[in-house]
């Protein structure tokens, strides 16, 4: 494994776990930019506050609908010495406090007017995803949104960090292994039950809406959970979400999931 560091870019990563309320006070923008006398956070603020002149509430609403609720599991300048790429993205592996995380480095096409907009639409998704699978809570890893400065790619860009997942992982689109999950869900009532639910949702959501999850080989498992032996589904990979609209611009996508929908009826009817 080549060794590289990646180093969050400080301004931009405080702004994402500050949770502050970025105000002004009785100062202009431009006045707490030039203060000798303000904190770097009342300066950062100045910063973007400075296009709410333009556009009433810029800052408010990243603030809000981006960064708000949760802190990041990081501390500023930390060392991410491991990477793997997958499909144009880049994937880093880190420790931090007895927990290992993935920090996937998004690829998209984007300016510096369209990073923000970009990061609101993989929360958007993000939420949306946990309204339709709200029955099944572990099926979606925990995900963090962030804007870090990605030195392998030598620019600013969008990550988002999940848990890493330790345990035994069965690919369900796996051909090879769809013997060893069939009699896994046999014997296990409860898992059989789950992946019923998961299917049927997802063939509720294609039929009715058009829209799909990014089903592919890879991206949907069965899992093992440490210690124990119950098992239960997770999707990994999880956007982007295809709209109907979407589906009928790229066909081979629309195809191939629409062939994995018929995999996963396929196995339904196995057990």
């Amino acid at each position: 494994m080549i060794e590289k560091k990646a180093y969050f870019e400080p301004r931009i990563k405080r702004f994402c776990i500050s949770q502050l309320t970025l105000t002004q006070g009785k100062k202009t923008p431009l006045e707490l930019i030039n203060s000798t006398s303000c904190s770097r956070i009342e300066k950062l603020a100045g910063i973007i506050n400075s296009p709410n002149y333009i556009f009433p509430n810029y800052s408010q609403t990243i603030a809000e609908k981006i960064f708000k609720p949760k802190k990041l599991p990081l501390k500023e300048n930390i060392k991410i010495p491991e990477y793997a790429r997958n499909d144009g993205k880049i994937i880093y592996f880190f420790n931090h406090e007895e927990k290992r995380y993935v920090l996937k480095s998004c690829k998209f096409k984007y300016n510096r007017e369209s990073i923000f907009s970009y990061a609101e639409n993989l929360k958007n998704e993000y939420s949306t995803l946990k309204k339709w699978f709200k029955d099944f809570p572990k099926f979606l890893p925990e995900e963090m949104i962030l804007i870090f400065s990605d030195n392998l790619k030598n620019k600013s860009t969008v990550g988002i960090i999940q848990d890493f997942i330790e345990e035994e992982k069965i690919d369900v689109f796996d051909k090879t292994k769809e013997n060893y999950l069939i009699s896994c869900l046999k014997q296990n009532p409860e898992t059989k039950s789950e992946f019923e639910g998961i299917v049927k949702t997802i063939e509720k959501i294609y039929f009715e809406t058009g829209s799909s999850l990014d089903l592919y080989p890879g991206n949907l498992f069965l899992i093992k959970n440490l210690n124990s032996e119950s098992y239960n589904f997770i999707y990994l990979d999880t956007h982007p979400i295809y709209s109907k609209e979407m589906l009928e611009n790229k066909l081979p996508k629309k195809i191939q999931i629409e062939q994995a929908i018929q995999n996963l009826d396929s196995i339904l009817k196995k057990i």
